[in-house]
């Protein structure tokens, strides 16, 4: 997008992937959208496991089609937005993904194969793992609907495999959050993928690639 241009508001719906009964995790996840009026919140329960996880985005996704949905976002609960994150940079990086024929996007990684600068704020990659904040575009829904789980597999080798089409936003607005040994939650840092993307951005400039 041309800098400086404006961003109508639009609202999004986020679906977040919460265990069944537990209120604790629902009201943690919750807190991360307060003030945030640009994402409507559905909480779907599921079990752990990845393919009762898998079942649920397929729910999701079947739901998406017959209201005509142009993107979803799909949570976990583990997700935190970074400092990073505003609802510009998301929504420019949504309308420019579109733009470029995304399937998926991604708010942060935890690992990614090859990548390919696109912009200084998105890349393309070949493949991902560790995300918590997914935005499925419409071309994508129906191939998820069909497309098996394997057990072998987890949830995000799954997605990661299904299209060529995918993307990161850059500088990541989501990250992860655990349990350190004295229970207090804390943030999971992607810094190492990050910095990675950041590297490779730098070497795109500096030898001339058409890097915006």
């Amino acid at each position: 997008m041309e800098r400086g241009q404006h961003i109508p508001d639009f609202c999004i719906n986020t679906y977040i992937l919460t265990p069944s009964g537990d209120g604790e995790v629902k009201k943690n996840i919750s807190n991360q959208f307060t003030g945030k009026d640009e994402f409507d919140l559905h909480f779907i329960d599921v079990d752990s496991d990845d393919s009762m996880i898998w079942k649920g985005i397929r729910e999701v996704c079947k739901d998406a089609m017959l209201t005509n949905e142009s993107l979803i976002i799909i949570c976990r609960d583990d997700h935190i937005f970074t400092e990073s994150y505003n609802k510009e940079i998301l929504y420019e990086g949504i309308i420019d993904a579109a733009k470029k024929g995304a399937k998926i996007l991604l708010g942060g990684i935890g690992a990614f194969g090859q990548a390919i600068p696109l912009s200084t704020k998105q890349f393309w990659i070949d493949s991902f793992e560790g995300t918590s904040f997914i935005v499925l575009f419409r071309s994508i829904l129906d191939e998820l609907l069909i497309e098996p789980f394997h057990n072998e597999n987890t949830v995000d080798e799954s997605l990661s495999r299904l299209t060529s089409h995918k993307m990161v936003i850059l500088p990541f607005v989501s990250s992860k959050r655990h349990l350190n040994s004295s229970g207090h939650e804390k943030p999971i840092p992607f810094d190492v993928s990050e910095k990675r993307l950041i590297h490779l951005s730098k070497i795109a400039r500096l030898y001339g690639e058409a890097i915006h």
